[in-house]
């Protein structure tokens, strides 16, 4: 039986109050659902339309019902609890694992979804005119540092990042366009001091998925800024792995490079 299969992103729900999903683990949740609706034969959608993101991206499935349905938070997709509900409507929110690769009419699905609004298109192109760089001619250096810093407001160690650009010149990541984005304004500010060639974007880092920090447009649209600078680039860096630039890497192909390090 065909059912609407939604992926509602919101910043919580009866088994969350407080959210905890970023805009990584939404898209990773989001191609996980997308997946598994079209291998057994139901219609998946997403909708933005009761988060701020909204106002920045086309969601592809909204109706009224959406704003009364309770929606819970799924760890992993349970089929059963989609394949038993009678319901031929369903709403939920997961960050479940999705395979890889992806089929191109998957990749193809997400770019479209991912595609800025014009407003939003042109803030894109200033922040690259003002970093001055060009499509596919620039490198990204991406670092979490972690949700007790961007959440909590820990003080950044400047031993851990002195540690980080040791290994960064390891890797040999640093080049002559290397954008460093990094949900820690502190953290991109010193390795900046320590290396001038880490350019720092200039945007504000939040957690969109976290019910106190995602109704600021401000940092929303620096979000998606930084998403569209990783979407523009020739090949990411990442230290020491997050969901945000690797589930962009897969949908546009773009070569990932991931390092553990044991003091983040």
């Amino acid at each position: 039986m065909n059912k609407k299969i939604y992926q509602v992103y919101v910043t919580s729900s009866p088994n969350d109050p407080n959210g905890f999903w970023g805009f990584g683990d939404f898209l990773r949740g989001c191609i996980a659902l997308y997946q598994y609706c079209k291998l057994n034969g139901h219609t998946f959608y997403i909708s933005l339309q009761r988060h701020p993101l909204k106002k920045f991206l086309n969601s592809t499935g909204e109706n009224e019902l959406i704003n009364s349905a309770v929606i819970y938070s799924y760890p992993n997709l349970v089929p059963n609890s989609i394949e038993n509900n009678h319901s031929l409507e369903i709403y939920m929110f997961t960050n479940a694992n999705c395979d890889i690769p992806l089929s191109i009419d998957c990749k193809e699905y997400f770019k479209s979804f991912l595609k800025p609004s014009s407003f939003l298109q042109e803030k894109i192109d200033y922040k690259m005119k003002e970093l001055d760089i060009v499509s596919k001619e620039y490198s990204i250096v991406h670092v979490r540092t972690g949700d007790k810093y961007l959440i909590h407001n820990v003080p950044m160690d400047h031993n851990i990042c002195t540690l980080l650009y040791n290994q960064m010149i390891i890797d040999g990541c640093i080049k002559d366009k290397t954008i460093l984005l990094s949900d820690n304004t502190e953290c991109s500010k010193i390795l900046n001091k320590i290396d001038g060639r880490l350019i720092c974007s200039g945007t504000i880092p939040v957690h969109i998925g976290h019910k106190s920090c995602s109704n600021n447009d401000v940092a929303l649209e620096s979000t998606l800024i930084d998403l569209h600078l990783i979407i523009n680039s020739k090949e990411i860096y990442s230290y020491p792995g997050s969901g945000f630039p690797m589930i962009v890497s897969y949908v546009y192909d773009i070569p990932y490079k991931k390092t553990i390090v044991p003091f983040l």
